[in-house]
C-alpha cells in the first residue's frame, strides 16, 4: 500500500500542466528607409526591396507590456501587398530576413533625412529569422517569419515593461529589380508578433512533491503501525 500511494503521487507530480497562453500583438509603428537614410514618420507602409536604383529596409515595433511567461514561440506575421498600381518589381522568390535593431526606438521612429546609419542598422547585426518569398505579381499574401533563440531572447528581456523593434531587408542586398513587403495600407494590414508563453508561476518543483509524498507515506505507515 505504501509503494501504491507514492507511485500515485509521483504520478500526479510528473502530469501537472504548466499554464500556456497566445499572444498577438499589433504593431505600434512601421515603416522603411532608404538607402540616402531617409524616412517619413508620418508613412507606416513598409516597403523592403529595390526600386529605381534605391535600397529600401524595413521595421516594426511592438508593445510587449500586455505579454507575460516564458516565451516558447515568436511569430512575425505581415502582409504583403504586391498589387500596387505604381509599379513596384516583384521579382523572383527573394529571402527577407529579420535583424535586431540597435537604434533606439525614438530615433527609429523619428526618421528624417540622412540617417544612413539606422539604414544599415536594419539590415545587419543579429539574425532574428528569415523567410524565402514567392513574388508573384499582383497578389497579396501572408507572410509567417519563425522567429530564431536570439529574438526570443531579446524579446523575454523586454516582457511586460518595454518596447521590441525588429528590422527588414531583402538578402543578399537587395538590387533595383527586388521588392518585398510592398504594402501602401499599413495600418489595416497584419502587423503581428503571435507570441506563445508558458506560465510555472505556482506549480511546485518536483522535488517538492516527492516530499510531501514521502511525508505522506510516513504518516500513512505509523498510523498502520
Amino acid at each position: 500500500m505504501r509503494f501504491s500511494i507514492t507511485r500515485w503521487f509521483c504520478a500526479a507530480v510528473l502530469t501537472v500542466p504548466a499554464y500556456s497562453a497566445t499572444f498577438t500583438i499589433d504593431a505600434t509603428d512601421s515603416g522603411w528607409y532608404d538607402s540616402t537614410g531617409g524616412h517619413n514618420s508620418s508613412d507606416q507602409n513598409y516597403f523592403s526591396g529595390g526600386f529605381n536604383s534605391t535600397t529600401y529596409r524595413n521595421f516594426f515595433v511592438f508593445d510587449l507590456s500586455s505579454v507575460s511567461g516564458t516565451i516558447s514561440s515568436v511569430t512575425l506575421r505581415v502582409t504583403d501587398r504586391n498589387n500596387s498600381p505604381t509599379g513596384f518589381p516583384t521579382n523572383g522568390n527573394l529571402t527577407y530576413t529579420n535583424y535586431d535593431i540597435s537604434t533606439s526606438i525614438a530615433t527609429l521612429t523619428a526618421g528624417g533625412a540622412g540617417q544612413v546609419a539606422t539604414f544599415a542598422d536594419l539590415g545587419g547585426g543579429t539574425s532574428y529569422g528569415s523567410v524565402v518569398i514567392v513574388n508573384p505579381a499582383n497578389t497579396t499574401q501572408t507572410i509567417d517569419v519563425a522567429l530564431n533563440g536570439s529574438a526570443i531572447l531579446a524579446i523575454q528581456a523586454l516582457v511586460g515593461t518595454g518596447q521590441f523593434a525588429i528590422g527588414g531587408a531583402i538578402t543578399p542586398n537587395a538590387t533595383d529589380a527586388d521588392g518585398a513587403f510592398v504594402d501602401f495600407n499599413a495600418q489595416s494590414d497584419l502587423r503581428q508578433l503571435i507570441i506563445e508563453t508558458r506560465d510555472d508561476a505556482g506549480i511546485p518543483e518536483p522535488s517538492t512533491y516527492l516530499l510531501g509524498a514521502a511525508g505522506l507515506s510516513y504518516l500513512f505507515l505509523r498510523r498502520r503501525r
